[in-house]
């Protein structure tokens, strides 16, 4: 089916920002001096533009390249993370919109509540209680957003809010299924945040490959915080202790200092959840 990605092995996002007006032939050059990947291989490669709305993804589907464009109406797919967010979408003057804003907002807070309570749970047991006490949930709120769907304007806030979650639903619904999928990307977002305070030192980069460097230390320190690692203490350990292995012989080595190694955590007293 032309543009469909489902079956590719790997998902690249190219760092910074491209030029939209780019088509498969700058791309696919792209991939090769920025990814230094086959633009032939079964991956999907992602491109964004300095508006952080617009999206190119190419794709080899193995007798041509799909090339798909989108302009995203918002930037991320999330259901609210908090009242202070959802009243956003409220209107300040009371009538039937303002009376629509609040019980959206009950039914979304339940779901919430569901989730701090299970937030330490294992995970077969967070996907049974998403199944038997969410989804009846999830499945009432759609229900009520298809019901008042024609009751307000388009334009109003709480008429965007009821058509982004209709139109977005299948998105909202997958963390239903998905144990390690959450209702919000408000982790995605604190995590990323550095990279967007750290993107105007990595212009002044001297060459591509200290750029890359810096962007693998990031990555490296966001791991290490996503593991309950210090970064510090973590980094201060692979470099003393990783020149120390023979690599070249014992490849297999690399992988006991990752930040979620047995290893690691054992020499960091990191306990099981």
């Amino acid at each position: 089916m032309l543009g469909d990605i489902s079956k590719a092995e790997h998902i690249y996002i190219a760092v910074g920002y491209t030029d939209m007006r780019k088509q498969i032939d700058g791309l696919s050059a792209l991939v090769t001096t920025q990814f230094r990947l086959d633009p032939f291989s079964n991956s999907v490669f992602l491109f964004c533009g300095r508006n952080a709305r617009v999206m190119k993804t190419l794709y080899w589907e193995g007798d041509g390249f799909v090339l798909l464009y989108k302009r995203l109406e918002n930037s991320r797919f999330k259901w609210p993370r908090d009242e202070s967010e959802a009243r956003e979408i409220t209107p300040s003057s009371s009538g039937a919109s303002d009376t629509l804003s609040y019980t959206g907002l009950k039914k979304i807070a339940k779901l919430f509540a569901i989730e701090k309570e299970i937030d330490t749970f294992p995970p077969e047991d967070k996907v049974k209680i998403r199944q038997e006490r969410s989804k009846p949930l999830v499945d009432d709120f759609f229900s009520w957003c298809k019901d008042n769907q024609n009751k307000v304007l388009t334009a109003s806030k709480i008429g965007k809010a009821i058509q982004y979650a209709l139109n977005y639903e299948a998105g909202l619904r997958s963390f239903l299924e998905d144990v390690l999928v959450p209702m919000t990307n408000s982790l995605d977002e604190r995590t990323i945040r550095p990279f967007t305070v750290g993107r105007k030192n990595w212009l002044f980069s001297t060459s591509t490959k200290g750029a890359e460097a810096s962007a693998a230390v990031f990555s490296l320190i966001e791991t290490a915080k996503a593991n309950r690692l210090d970064p510090y203490d973590y980094i201060e350990f692979i470099l003393d202790y990783l020149p120390q292995q023979d690599l070249v012989e014992n490849p297999e080595r690399l992988d006991w200092f990752l930040p979620w190694s047995e290893e690691i955590k054992e020499e960091f007293e990191i306990k099981a959840d």
